[in-house]
């Protein structure tokens, strides 16, 4: 076994170790290189203090000696990293933190003129040991202090990315959570609808309701599998919608005419789980439910424009029963547990990109029109389905 797998996982091991090591150096080379950028600057204010001191001023010496003493000071970053880490002026530990590093500022100062410097720039930089002296100490320490105070913003910038990225999932968890509970209210609506209208039917007519049972058990194997995310190919949700239709079909009989019209273009675009369903039962239970003679429920799918000006999905059920208001009509919100989940569930989705009006036409009966954004399924999701 071990002769079969291990050449199989080497290459891997080989391929990760220089990404692991890339990420490992690539944050101290970082801080090697904005350190020694500063450099120019040091050296050409050195030089600017030699000119007006009247001297001659030796533009190579001046800055290899600026080089040695940053490259000096390089060894105390790491420390100073390690201050800022440990005691970060943080709220209720300002005090503290801020003496700790004041106090660990100076003690790298003095390690950095007293013991380091000395012990290496002989040897390195074939110079004479230099002075110990207070002054140095100090002027090191202020240099110091922005280092720390550069390090803190750091510091405060990544919690502030911490912080965001953590509430993004926080919203992404409560916005899936919400729309699992729309989602999940669906079914048993639809479902004890169905169940009621089956129910009325036992008596009178056993054959068709034993009919829409049999339908019904169908239906509920393709809604309690619903696809992984809260989207679909339309032709998937327009499978799940003739199954309904079948069911209704039969509780309507011939007086129930339904059309279907969806153009070929928008077979394959991206539309919410289940949320042509409770239109098409909103258009049955205010228009056929309400009336004995004849009912027509019309869908319809295309691509069109949103109000904003962005390319959309155009969707319709529409029916030629009472309708909500016939003396007033145009686009109004409607109410009921399927349309309102809807909104709900658009809202969560799209935001403002989506909508959902109930519109009562002049000639009687009602339309809900759905607008979304145009997205669709990738091929190969398209392909399977």
């Amino acid at each position: 076994m071990s002769t079969t797998v291990a050449p199989t996982l080497a290459p891997a091991f080989a391929a990760g170790a220089p990404a692991r090591l890339l990420a490992r150096v690539r944050g101290p080379a970082i801080a090697a290189a904005v350190w020694l950028s500063l450099v120019p600057l040091f050296a050409l204010q050195h030089a600017v203090a030699v000119h007006e001191a009247g001297r001659p001023v030796e533009w190579g010496r001046i800055f290899a000696v600026t080089l040695d003493q940053f490259l000096v000071c390089l060894p105390m970053l790491p420390l100073l990293g390690l201050l800022v880490r440990r005691a970060p002026l943080q709220e209720g530990r300002v005090v503290r933190n801020g003496a700790l590093l004041l106090a660990g500022i100076f003690a790298v100062a003095l390690v950095r003129d007293f013991v380091v410097a000395p012990a290496v720039l002989p040897v390195f930089a074939d110079r004479a040991a230099p002075q110990r002296r207070m002054a140095n100490v100090f002027a090191d320490a202020t240099v110091y202090l922005w280092v720390v105070l550069a390090l803190h913003a750091r510091l405060y910038w990544r919690r502030l990315r911490a912080q965001e990225v953590e509430g993004a999932r926080l919203a992404q968890r409560l916005a899936e959570t919400q729309l699992m509970a729309l989602r999940a209210q669906l079914q048993p609506h639809f479902l004890f609808n169905t169940l009621n209208a089956i129910s009325a039917l036992i008596r009178d007519e056993p054959e068709v309701a034993d009919r829409m049972l049999t339908r019904l058990a169908d239906l509920l194997r393709a809604v309690l599998e619903p696809p992984p995310g809260d989207e679909h190919a339309l032709s998937d949700e327009l499978t799940v919608l003739e199954r309904y239709l079948e069911i209704m079909g039969l509780r309507f009989g011939p007086r129930l005419a339904v059309e279907i019209s969806v153009a070929p273009d928008v077979r394959h675009a991206r539309v919410p789980w289940l949320v042509l369903q409770p239109l098409v039962e909103n258009a049955l239970e205010h228009g056929a439910g309400a009336r004995r003679g004849p009912v027509r429920v019309r869908v319809t799918a295309s691509r069109g424009v949103s109000a904003d000006g962005a390319d959309a999905l155009l969707l319709a059920v529409c029916d030629d029963g009472p309708g909500p208001r016939a003396s007033q009509p145009g686009p109004r919100r409607g109410t009921g547990i399927g349309l309102d989940n809807t909104r709900r569930r658009l809202a969560q989705l799209h935001g403002e990109r989506a909508s959902l009006v109930l519109e009562a036409l002049p000639e009687g009966g009602a339309c809900a029109r759905l607008t979304l954004p145009w997205r669709e399924v990738p091929a190969r999701a398209a392909v399977a389905a």
